[in-house]
Formats: structure tokens, sequence, C-alpha cells
């Protein structure tokens, strides 16, 4: 992927982000690659999902739709089973590529969890399980007005013991729209996954299209295969259209009465979200913060990050010990680069933390930056 000055993505990733080492690539997509970065000083490890400028100018693509995802995931911040967005590096309107710093999820996607079972699928209880955490990421963005409209097994990302799920990749969500009666009018998303409504060019309902495709995916759990599978797409509309697929024995009764009801081809009687969280299948075995309505975990995450965490003040202090400098680019009107060393101090990590939102409409500094974006990762992973 090159950008316009015929630099490479990442090369250009480096210079936009002090003080991380870029590892290996995690994935791609049309105009984006994402790769692992690890602070040299906190040795904490991020995703750099680096957006190309020069990609999205040559796709004749509207910059609404890149920072469509920023702003959504901003929005969600503070769930745990959405993906956690940390920081934005520069902005599309300079011509520049755009780098985004999200939680790395190193157990990889939810298809790649199941293509190495040897049934493709999992037990009841871990299907129940990622399923429940699913469900209440996915209530948490609709609370917010959101509509994912891509949820497949590839956007849902895992942690290292692949117990915790995330719901990742936003770069089809929106917010559902004030006029047209919430509807949508886009087409988005993968095949195997999309409601009927979809395939008829109306106008559709954001958020239902994401209970089917989130009753596609709890199908694949459980039996390890599509419920809409067809190698000609002719074919596969057709049987997405009419809603013919099978119910395998194996099921539990409870999951038997809830699939039907979230891959229902009438969109209007289709199951909510918030009616997924009361069915019985969600509600055996369930972790008290799963059964905990969007609203409460809203609340929850305002007042954990309304106060400066004096221990974690502690924590990134001392990783900075070995060498009580940190080495910052400042570029200082037509004099080119400069290099400044700045003595990390308590005073120095409490005047970045207070002042966040804060920057009298300029960036801060490097070193404030620096400093509030590995509070925000020890932050979250504290959580």
């Amino acid at each position: 992927m090159i950008i316009n000055n015929g630099i490479s993505a990442i090369e250009h990733a480096e210079q936009q982000i002090v003080n991380f080492s870029i590892g290996r690539n995690i994935g791609s997509g049309t105009f984006s690659v994402v790769k692992t970065a690890t602070h040299i000083h906190t040795k904490e490890t991020v995703a750099f999902k680096i957006l190309s400028q020069s990609k999205i100018d040559e796709l004749k693509m509207t910059t609404e739709r890149v920072w469509r995802e920023i702003k959504n995931l901003r929005l969600c911040a503070g769930h745990p089973h959405i993906l956690h967005i940390y920081d934005v590096y520069n902005r599309l309107s300079t011509g520049d590529d755009t780098t985004i710093v999200t939680e790395y999820a190193p157990g990889g996607t939810l298809h790649d969890h199941l293509s190495k079972q040897r049934s493709h699928r999992l037990s009841l209880g871990k299907a129940r399980y990622l399923f429940q955490q699913i469900v209440s990421g996915l209530e948490y963005m609709h609370h917010h007005g959101i509509a994912h409209r891509d949820i497949t097994l590839n956007n849902l990302l895992m942690d290292l013991d692949r117990t915790s799920v995330k719901l990742a990749d936003l770069g089809f969500s929106r917010m559902v729209p004030e006029e047209d009666g919430g509807r949508m009018i886009t087409s988005c998303g993968s095949p195997n996954y999309a409601a009927p409504e979809l395939l008829n060019g109306a106008l559709y309902d954001g958020l239902a299209v994401d209970v089917w495709s989130l009753g596609v995916v709890l199908y694949v759990m459980l039996n390890g295969s599509m419920p809409f599978d067809e190698p000609e797409i002719p074919d596969l509309f057709k049987k997405i259209r009419g809603g013919t697929y099978n119910l395998p024995k194996l099921l539990s009764r409870d999951a038997k009465k809830l699939i039907p009801k979230m891959l229902h081809i009438d969109a209007t009687a289709r199951i909510i979200v918030s009616g997924i969280r009361k069915s019985n299948f969600y509600q055996k075995h369930v972790s008290t913060y799963l059964d905990c309505s969007p609203e409460v975990m809203a609340n929850s995450w305002k007042s954990y990050t309304s106060n400066v965490d004096i221990e974690l003040v502690d924590q990134l202090l001392g990783c900075y010990t070995e060498s009580q400098t940190h080495q910052a680019v400042q570029v200082s009107g037509n004099s080119g680069e400069e290099l400044e060393r700045v003595r990390i101090t308590r005073d120095l990590v409490e005047h970045a933390l207070n002042n966040q939102d804060d920057h009298d409409g300029e960036e801060p500094s490097e070193v404030i930056r620096d400093l509030q974006l590995n509070y925000n990762i020890l932050q979250y992973k504290k959580i």
C-alpha cells in the first residue's frame, strides 16, 4: 500500500506515532492495513489500523464513511465486548494517512477459532457464553443508536485464551437516521449473513439486520455450518428470501426456539436484541455483568473514567524508570524537525491527564499525547 509521497503506509505510521515499535501484519482491507505495535516504554501491545488516504481518494470514497467508524467506536467506549479505541492520529482532511489505535485481540477471529475445531462448532456452554458477550455488546451499540451492519465471524475478535469476544470493524456501522422512520438504504455486509430485506433494494431497519446476522453467527457456533450456503448467489438469495434452512436435532430446545425468532424473514416480527437478552437461551448461566442493561454499562464506564486513578499514575511512572527522559519529535516553523528530551515526572503525567479534553484547539505535544495514550491503555486493561 503506497501513499502520495511514495512512502509505505507502515513507514508513515511510524512517523505519525513515536515510541512504538511496529510488529506484524494482522489484517488488511480495501484501503487499510492492520499491524501490531508495542510501546517501547510500557511494553503494551496495541493494534494500528492505518488508513491510506491515497487509496481512499483513488476509490472516490468520502471521508465521512472513514470517520464514521472512529466516531462510533468512541461512542461505544467502555463496553468490554466492543473493540476499544485509544486514539486517532492525523486527520484525513490534511491529505495524510490516518492511524486508529485500538486494543489488540491476540486470539484472532471467531472464524479462525471455529475452523480449528474438529467439528467446526463449539460446545453449547462455550457458544452460549460467547453469544452472551456479543449480544451485550450489540445491545450497547443499539442503545447508542448505532447499527453495525456487518456482523460476521471475521468481525468478532478474541482474546488470547479465546474465552472473550469483541465486536470489531465498524466500517459499515451507521447511526440510525432520524428521517425515513429510522430506515436505511445502502446495502452492505456479507451475502451469507445478509437479511432478506437487504436483497430487495428497499429501505430497511439496520438494527433488525444486525439481529439476523447474529442469528447466523449463533447457528454456525452451534452447528459448524452456515444456515444459508449455496455456491451460486441466485440460489443463496432464494434460500435467504424464503428463510429456508434446517434446525439440526443436536440443538438444545432453547436454541431451537431462539434461532427462528432471529432468522424471521419479516423484519418487523423479528426479535430485538433486548428480547434476546431475556430469552431462556441467554439467561442460562449468565454472568452478572452480561445481564446488565446498556444504561448501567454506560454509567459504570463514565463513573470509572471520571477521576484520575493514582495507582495507574504510579504504574505509568514506573514504565519510565529506566530512562527518565522521553524523546519527542517537535516541528518548529521552517527549521525542520527538532528532538526534545523531556523528563517524565508526576506533575507532567497529572497535567497530561487533567487536560485530556482541553487542548485549546491545538494538538497536544508528542510527550503529553504519549502519556495520555498509555494511561488510557492501562486504564482500559484494568476493567
